[in-house]
């Protein structure tokens, strides 16, 4: 009946922290707070007794004060109903507080997985160690080295080869999954300093080049290909690091120039202290 219905809604507004119920039963949403909107869906959510809530940035938007007061609500209906969360977000001290096992997420890849404390007290994936590097400490006396990614975040639809950090991990190897674009992308750096890309004009404009896969080609159509070949040769030597130890070959073919990866390592998730981590560097 619409009496049971009503005593039911106030049962579970209580259970969420809205008193007096019969405040609340009339409320438009325009009519109640950010803290208060999250509770009646939290309402909504125990309404059909789930053992599974999946809950995704649930104190996102909130001010502090009101995202301390949630997420102790969120603890309190956890012990209450015995619930299990699966609490997606961006804010690795949010959930150090709520998880009991963390998931640390890249483009869409698990890359390190384990228990919450373990990950905490000795991240292994360089991912996991910038993201732990990035959270402030309240202390201004208190300096930490960090060893933040480089570049920006790369195309999700086109995701990187191999490790998918592996463009701006600080620790990358030559087989963690180099290919044409990533050469492309070092011109185009270098191009932005007014002295090599006077330097380097010859290598032509980015808009040249063509990536596919492991190869990186631009054809240069009737001029000379030997002097380009000369130069991508010396922009890869000066640059060095892994991104020079993966290229196979410079070479050239007709009028194009030709630069080839080695195919990456295969990436399989490895068990490392306690925890799962995907990186060739185990």
């Amino acid at each position: 009946s619409e009496a049971d219905l009503r005593q039911s809604v106030y049962r579970i507004f209580d259970d969420v922290g809205l008193r007096p119920p019969a405040f609340y039963y009339d409320k438009y949403p325009d009519e109640l707070s950010g803290g208060q909107k999250q509770r009646v869906v939290a309402g909504r959510v125990l309404a059909l007794r789930p053992e599974l809530i999946v809950a995704d940035e649930p104190v996102a938007m909130l001010d502090m004060s009101v995202r301390a007061r949630m997420l102790e609500f969120l603890m309190e209906l956890k012990a209450k109903h015995h619930l299990t969360y699966l609490f997606i977000t961006h804010d690795l001290a949010t959930a150090k507080f709520m998880c009991d096992r963390i998931a640390i997420m890249y483009l869409g890849r698990i890359v390190e997985m384990g228990p919450a404390r373990t990950i905490y007290a000795n991240p292994k994936h360089p991912y996991t160690r910038a993201l732990l590097q990035a959270i402030p400490i309240p202390d201004p006396e208190r300096r930490t080295k960090k060893v933040l990614p480089r570049r920006e975040v790369p195309n999700a639809i086109w995701p990187p080869a191999g490790c998918r950090f592996h463009p701006r991990c600080p620790v990358a190897l030559a087989t963690c999954g180099w290919e044409g674009r990533d050469v492309i992308a070092l011109l185009e750096e270098r191009w932005l300093s007014p002295e090599l890309a006077g330097r380097e004009a010859l290598a032509g404009p980015v808009e040249e080049w063509e990536a596919n896969g492991l190869v990186a080609r631009r054809d240069v159509g009737k001029s000379d290909p030997a002097p380009v070949q000369v130069l991508i040769r010396k922009i890869v030597q000066e640059t060095g690091g892994p991104l020079g130890d993966a290229i196979r070959d410079i070479r050239v073919e007709g009028s194009t120039i030709l630069v080839e990866f080695r195919p990456p390592d295969s990436l399989v998730p490895k068990a490392v202290e306690g925890r799962v981590v995907e990186c060739l560097l185990y």
